[in-house]
C-alpha cells in the first residue's frame, strides 16, 4: 500500500510510515504480533498488580537468550519460586536482543546448580568444549563426559539395557512407549536390541496431520473469522484455501 521497495521485513517495520499502518492494522483485527505480547503483558502486569502473583511457579528455558524486555515482564511476576534454565557459554548467539547481563543478574540473587556431567559426547569433545568454556567472559560451564563414554558411541550405549528392561515389561504382560528426539535412533540402535530379545515393536513415523491439510487450514482459518469477523489475515487464508475446492462438497459443513 505504501510502495516501499528494496527493504527487508526489518527495515520495513522501522520505517515509521509502515510501522503506524501495522499497528493500525493489528488493532483492526484484534491482534498482536509477538514483540506486541510482550508490550501488552508488562502493561497489563502494571495496571493490575494482583496479577502478578497469578502464576506460582515460573520457568524460564534458555535464560541466556532473554531480553531485557522479557527480563522485565519476568520481575514483574511475584511467583513462590522462579527457575531458570541457561548457560552463560552459549549467549553467543544474541537472539532478538539477548541480554546476558540480565541473566547474570538473575545468579547473583539465587541458588545455583549446575549439571557438569554431559551425556551426550565422547571425552574429546569434552574437554575441548570445557576448555573453551573457560575462555569465555564470564567463563561457560566446564563439564566431564559421563563414566564410561567411548568416542562416537554414547547414544547407544544405553540401548541395550533400555531393550532389557522393555524386555522384562513385555514378559510381565504390559506395554510401553520409548520417545526419541528422532525416531531414526529407534530404528538404527534400539530397533535391533528389540529384535535380539524377541519384542514386538513398532515405530511410529513421521505422517503429515490432518491440520496440517489445505482444508483444515481453511476451515481453521474460517473459524476464526467467526469468532473474530476483523481477523482480515484469517479471511484471507480461508478463500486462499478453501476457494479454488469444490463448496458443494462442503454443502453439509455449517
Amino acid at each position: 500500500e505504501l510502495r516501499l521497495k528494496h527493504k527487508t521485513p526489518e527495515k520495513l517495520l522501522a520505517d515509521p510510515a509502515c510501522r503506524r499502518r501495522v499497528d493500525a492494522l493489528l488493532r483492526e483485527a484484534q491482534a498482536v504480533d509477538y514483540d506486541g505480547l510482550e508490550h501488552s503483558m508488562r502493561r497489563l502486569l502494571v495496571a493490575r498488580p494482583e496479577l502478578r502473583r497469578r502464576w506460582k511457579h515460573v520457568l524460564v528455558d534458555e535464560g541466556q537468550d532473554t531480553s531485557e524486555g522479557q527480563q522485565e515482564l519476568i520481575g514483574l511476576l511475584e511467583p513462590d519460586s522462579l527457575f531458570v534454565v541457561g548457560d552463560p557459554g552459549q549467549s553467543i548467539y544474541g537472539f532478538r536482543g539477548a541480554s546476558l547481563e540480565g541473566f547474570l543478574v538473575w545468579g547473583k540473587t539465587s541458588t545455583i546448580l549446575t549439571l557438569p556431567t554431559n551425556h551426550r559426547s565422547g571425552q574429546s569433545i569434552v574437554a575441548l568444549a570445557s576448555t573453551l568454556a573457560g575462555e569465555l567472559e564470564p567463563k561457560g560451564l566446564e563439564q566431564d563426559a559421563a563414566p564410561g563414554a567411548e568416542e562416537g558411541s554414547v547414544d547407544r550405549m544405553a540401548w541395550p539395557e533400555l531393550a532389557a528392561d522393555i524386555a522384562a515389561t513385555a514378559a510381565a504382560g504390559g506395554s510401553c512407549a520409548v520417545l526419541s528426539p528422532n525416531w531414526l535412533r529407534l530404528e538404527n540402535w534400539l530397533a535391533p536390541e528389540l529384535e535380539a530379545v524377541g519384542v514386538l515393536h513398532h515405530i511410529a513415523r513421521p505422517v503429515q496431520l490432518i491440520w496440517d491439510s489445505q482444508e483444515m487450514r481453511g476451515l481453521v482459518a474460517g473459524l476464526r473469522v467467526v469468532v473474530n469477523p476483523h481477523d482480515a489475515h484469517s479471511l484471507r487464508i480461508f478463500l486462499r484455501e478453501l476457494g479454488p475446492l469444490d463448496f458443494a462438497a462442503w454443502a453439509g459443513v455449517r
